[in-house]
């Protein structure tokens, strides 16, 4: 892992734990506060949203850092960079002696959702952790079971036409969307790991965790619009990643590679100065992910022929305008 000091990780988390709070705003209409009472929140959204329990790990650790921020507001603890993989990042003195890990928290709560354990669920955890601090006074107040179902059929209600059920998803993205500079920009990550990630029909482990790598690279690259629109990915991954396949499933095969032409021009319109090393990123992103799962025995470091033209269209979509 790269090397953070403790005010770097703190900001690091900070950031995308408000990056998570904003999205599931955004996209859900659920407000995340920080408070305790918001992890109910969250095991309500992962079971109705993510029930299958697969998230790729930039989404996970997102959320993760969002649980994280929740206990380190109301009980306080400093942030950890740990070697273990399986850990990732600790909060350590807890309630002044606890230690817990939010990403593992995390995961037992994916793993536990098709098995409706609730013993896994984050509201559980925190009461538990609250119970071991000697603090059960201050175990918040219950919300109802079913507010995020009710939200999502508010959201999301039945439309009619003549008499007629109407596909919900219909027109939420058509054939002539249009995305801001700033959209683009921020997209580009994602459209350049689908190019590459579904060059063989398939997303697999392999490739999510490289992508994961090199975002966590970037976060000290010397280019400061890099490290912003990479910093910002995992917190958006998983609604960006909805865009990108709805305007696939509107708008064909080609739509992505036209979409990341413009994102080179909006670069160089936008940031002159910055437009290279942002292409050259996204560029040596792609490649890092194409070579992370073919190989011998999936053991990646070969990049089939699909993929490498994938990446020459990359690439080429990039250079547009370059002089």
């Amino acid at each position: 892992m790269m090397t953070f000091t403790r005010e770097k990780l703190e900001e690091h988390i900070r950031t995308v734990a408000e990056g998570c709070r904003d999205s599931v705003k955004e996209h859900f209409d659920i407000d995340f506060d920080f408070s305790p009472k918001s992890l109910q929140l969250l095991d309500q959204v992962l079971a109705n949203y993510h029930p299958d329990g697969f998230l790729l790990d930039a989404v996970v650790y997102s959320y993760a850092t969002y649980v994280g921020e929740v206990v380190r507001q109301s009980l306080g603890g400093n942030w950890i960079l740990d070697s273990g993989e399986t850990q990732g990042v600790s909060l350590r003195m807890v309630g002044g002696k606890a230690t817990i890990y939010p990403v593992m928290w995390m995961t037992k709560r994916l793993e536990s959702l098709n098995q409706s354990h609730e013993s896994s669920s984050l509201a559980y955890n925190y009461q538990r952790l609250l119970e071991w601090l000697g603090r059960e006074d201050e175990r918040p107040e219950t919300i109802p079971v079913d507010l995020v179902a009710s939200g999502i059929a508010k959201l999301h209600p039945p439309r009619v036409s003549d008499g007629e059920h109407v596909d919900e998803e219909e027109d939420e993205i058509g054939e002539d969307e249009q995305f801001s500079d700033d959209e683009l920009l921020r997209m580009a990550p994602v459209f350049c790991f689908v190019l590459i990630a579904c060059a063989d029909g398939k997303m697999d482990a392999k490739e999510g965790k490289a992508f994961y790598s090199v975002i966590e690279k970037y976060l000290s690259h010397k280019d400061p619009i890099v490290r912003e629109i990479f910093a910002a990915v995992p917190a958006r991954f998983a609604s960006d990643l909805e865009k990108v396949f709805k305007l696939l499933e509107k708008s064909g095969a080609l739509a992505i590679p036209l979409k990341l032409s413009l994102c080179g021009l909006a670069a160089r319109s936008k940031y002159p100065d910055n437009a290279d090393a942002y292409c050259k990123s996204l560029i040596e992103m792609a490649n890092t992910v194409a070579a992370s799962s073919g190989g011998w025995f999936g053991f990646g470091g070969r990049i089939d022929k699909q993929e490498r033209k994938m990446l020459d269209l990359i690439s080429a979509a990039l250079s547009l305008g370059k002089k």
